[in-house]
C-alpha cells in the first residue's frame, strides 16, 4: 500500500454513515504573508454565491501565521480530509508560485485525480504559471463568475445524470 493510499484510507470520509448531501469544493489559494482579508475575501465570495448548492470545505478557518505545531498540524489534516472529499478543487492562482503549502495542494488534488479549476481574482492580475502548475489544472479560468458558471452546468449536468440514472 503506497503513502497516498494509507492517507486516502484514513481521511476519506465515504466509508462513513456520514456524507454530504451535496458535492464538496475545496478552496486552496495562498495564504502565507498574505493578509488576513487578502486571504478571506475571495473565499468569502465563493461562499456567499455557493453554498446553497455546494458544501464548501475553507482552509482559512486555521490561521497560516500560527506557529504553533500543534495548529499548524491539525490545519494540515483538515486541508488533507477536505481534499480526498472533495468533488471540485478550485485553486486561486495569484500568487499561486510563492506558495509552497498551495503548490503541494494541488499536486495531491492531481495524486488524487480531482477536477482542479484555477483562476485569478480578475485579469488585471492574470500572471504565467510554471508548467508544473499549468498541467496540473483540469480547467484554468479568468474570473470566480466564469468558475461559478462552470460549477452551476457541471451539477446540472450531474443532477440530470443522477435523475436518469433512478
Amino acid at each position: 500500500m503506497t503513502r497516498l493510499d494509507e492517507l486516502v484510507e484514513e481521511y476519506s470520509l465515504s466509508s462513513y454513515y456520514y456524507r454530504w448531501s451535496m458535492p464538496v469544493i475545496f478552496l486552496s489559494g495562498a495564504m502565507t504573508g498574505l493578509s488576513e482579508l487578502e486571504q478571506k475575501n475571495w473565499r468569502k465570495y465563493f461562499k456567499d454565491r455557493f453554498q446553497s448548492e455546494y458544501y464548501i470545505i475553507d482552509p482559512t478557518v486555521f490561521d497560516a501565521e500560527d506557529e504553533d505545531k500543534e495548529t499548524q498540524e491539525l490545519g494540515h489534516v483538515y486541508d488533507l480530509c477536505g481534499i480526498i472529499n472533495c468533488d471540485y478543487f478550485i485553486v486561486n492562482l495569484n500568487k499561486v508560485a510563492q506558495s509552497v503549502g498551495t503548490c503541494q495542494e494541488i499536486m495531491f488534488a492531481w495524486l488524487l485525480k480531482k477536477p482542479i479549476i484555477g483562476f485569478w481574482e480578475s485579469k488585471d492580475l492574470v500572471q504565467p504559471l510554471h508548467p508544473w502548475i499549468e498541467n496540473k489544472l483540469t480547467k484554468k479560468m479568468v474570473s470566480v463568475d466564469t468558475v461559478r458558471m462552470y460549477l452551476q452546468l457541471e451539477y446540472s449536468k450531474r443532477k440530470a445524470k443522477e435523475k436518469n440514472n433512478e
